[in-house]
């Protein structure tokens, strides 16, 4: 299953960039490994590489220069689920380079008993710590309204208010294309005996080094060459 023509409706920009096809992962990988300039038409990143609370490596490879749209390389190295459905400050298309995903996508409507609470996850300044402080105490129900396994070279979008978890098995990846963030934080839903819920939380990213970036994405090229 595809939906790559969806992808500049989620972006909410130009078209989808000729770097974001398949078969032009391996030149930008190589080139985000050897820090060389590459005419692909896109600007080196000013973010960093973190391991990312949901189980994958995120990996900035660059900002597409014909838009705004910012390009992230994902990698599970292990099979992995999203503990909490979730949206997304952004707008986003993403395609699986290796592997398989299944992305689940939900309806939330106000719950008739007790549910889910919904809570706002809003990054620090620094960028590095994500805070999440419950926003009410309206119990939410999350209603599941799509079910989709994704293969290598399937895509998929959404747009930032949309809910979904996701689920990677062993070694997949994927190349996502982001917008502009809409709102400023982003929905999280848990449940009422979450430990979470106490305080406010701190979730931190952990930062990756460059030696552990080159590792990643040698893993990467040799999972895909």
């Amino acid at each position: 299953m595809s939906n790559a023509p969806h992808a500049s409706v989620a972006l909410r920009g130009p078209a989808t960039p000729p770097v974001w096809s398949t078969p032009l992962i391996e030149p930008l990988l190589r080139t985000s490994l050897s820090g060389r300039q590459m005419d692909l038409g896109v600007r080196p990143p000013v973010t960093n590489a973190f391991a990312h609370p949901n189980g994958f490596a995120k990996i900035a490879l660059g900002v597409c220069l014909r838009s705004s749209v910012r390009l992230f390389l994902h990698v599970w190295t292990d099979d992995f689920s999203d503990s909490d459905i979730h949206n997304h400050r952004w707008h986003f298309a993403s395609t699986v380079i290796h592997g398989r995903l299944t992305n689940r996508q939900f309806t939330v409507r106000s719950a008739d008993g007790p549910g889910l609470i919904r809570c706002r996850y809003t990054p620090a300044p620094e960028g590095t710590r994500f805070l999440l402080v419950p926003v009410d105490t309206a119990d939410v129900v999350a209603l599941q309204r799509s079910c989709s396994t994704l293969e290598q070279g399937d895509s998929y979008s959404q747009v930032s208010a949309d809910f979904h978890i996701a689920h990677s098995s062993t070694r997949t990846v994927t190349l996502m294309a982001r917008g502009q963030p809409v709102p400023t934080s982003a929905t999280m839903l848990l449940r009422a005996d979450d430990e979470r819920l106490g305080t406010s939380c701190v979730r931190s990213l952990v930062t990756l080094t460059a030696d552990e970036v080159g590792e990643r994405i040698k893993q990467v090229l040799s999972w895909v060459t």
